[in-house]
């Protein structure tokens, strides 16, 4: 999947109701971030990476000696792409052989899952109780194997695993209400300092949306919440990265952290956020597929040279590996019942029917108290499966029975 695909940023799921997939700008030329970078293009090389300074093809085993100095590293991933996160492993294991101390950040869990984490380096937990102890399930709604070869070389290695988020619901309670309405509680989970209000950020962010929703559509009020909420995302990241690094005094160590894309872009997410705090260096790597599908699979040559410090080129992944629900929902206190938010137009819930207000009841016959029940649902399908729905709507409850099929592509045209 390329950037231009996976393009939406992180953005809360109650946030996202009425954002499109077309971009107002293509996120990955946009002339933003190092100055010394901004104006100039680097080559995409496939299976390669590039060193966007000074535009030199590197392997991946020469990344080390080009990171020596470097003691936290952001690299952005596209969730659902076995390539990206083939990038991601191959990032630890080479720092790891060249022996740098490496711990790992995660997007994926917050700090309560840190007991989990421990045994499961500690090689105490098998898969099956990893991922319960922990609450895969609820705190990330993505297949566990897309994952699973990065958590086994870190247990089979002794590689520190942490979490670096916070619970959905601070940030969203923050795209809701903004960053001055959060409790006591939640602000003590962030820094002190949230930068939020920067030019290129919001220019960054706003390429993630439709550009007809900035035309008047989007109140500025709205805007702001919600760009508050992205940085407050990022500072969370940032500063648990940042406190990471600092508690070690080993020349060789080094904080790798893996994120959405969106947070690591320009430099302007994560990276950003933790410079307020840390003068030790730091870096951004990201990777790129060499074509996009949405436009006729046409080669992607070049990106923009401050997209990050370094671009690795993957192949363009026409679908993700394993179906995904296809659709967002937010907890309704009043009822219990998950609302149905956003329904992405090309997925099979889309295919099927499901609409946007519809109160989700059962998956499967089995009632949807919460997300976590949703994903757990949705766990072990794979494509061809099926997966029946039963949701609210109006008065009535609505069956809907959804094959869970990609898409099929545009009918070749005839030669003439």
């Amino acid at each position: 999947m390329t950037l231009a695909r996976a393009k939406r940023l992180a953005v809360p799921a109650l946030l996202l109701a009425s954002a499109t997939a077309r971009a107002a700008e293509d996120p990955l030329r946009l002339p933003i971030g190092d100055p010394a970078r901004r104006e100039k293009t680097v080559a995409l090389v496939l299976d390669a990476v590039t060193e966007t300074a000074s535009g030199a093809s590197l392997k991946p085993a020469d990344l080390p000696a080009r990171l020596s100095a470097v003691r936290i590293l952001f690299v952005g991933e596209a969730h659902v792409s076995v390539e990206s996160h083939a990038v991601e492993l191959a990032v630890i294991r080479e720092l790891s052989r060249a022996g740098r101390r490496v711990s790992v950040g995660l997007e994926m869990y917050p700090a309560e899952a840190q007991p989990a984490l421990n045994d499961w380096t500690a090689g105490k937990l098998s898969e099956a109780e990893f991922l319960e102890r922990s609450g895969w399930m609820k705190h990330w709604s993505y297949n566990w194997d897309y994952y699973r070869g990065i958590f086994v070389f870190a247990r089979d290695n002794g590689i520190r695993l942490f979490g670096v988020n916070v619970a959905p619901e601070l940030v969203s309670a923050v795209g809701r209400k903004g960053l001055d309405a959060l409790e006591p509680a939640q602000r003590a989970l962030l820094p002190q300092r949230v930068d939020w209000d920067n030019a290129e950020f919001k220019r960054l962010f706003r390429s993630s949306f439709d550009e007809d929703e900035f035309h008047g559509a989007l109140p500025d009020a709205m805007l702001n919440r919600m760009v508050q909420a992205q940085a407050a995302w990022d500072a969370a990241f940032g500063w648990n990265a940042v406190k990471a690094a600092q508690a070690s005094e080993d020349p060789k160590a080094i904080v790798v952290v893996l994120l959405g894309q969106g947070h690591v872009a320009y430099g302007l997410g994560a990276e950003r956020q933790a410079k307020l705090w840390y003068q030790g260096k730091t870096a951004t790597l990201v990777s790129v597929a060499i074509s996009d599908t949405e436009k006729g699979r046409c080669s992607i040559e070049s990106v923009q040279a401050s997209l990050a410090d370094y671009v690795w080129g993957i192949p363009e992944e026409e679908d993700p590996r394993y179906p995904t629900p296809g659709f967002a929902t937010r907890w309704v206190e009043k009822d219990g019942q998950p609302e149905v938010i956003q329904v992405d137009k090309k997925s099979s819930a889309s295919r099927a029917g499901l609409k946007v207000g519809d109160r989700l009841l059962e998956v499967d016959g089995r009632p949807t108290a919460d997300r976590e029940a949703i994903r757990t649902a949705f766990a072990d399908k794979r494509w061809g499966d099926g997966v029946r729905l039963t949701v609210r709507r109006g008065e009535e409850n609505v069956p809907l029975d959804v094959p869970l099929r990609r898409e099929r592509p545009a009918p070749c045209k005839p030669k003439s």
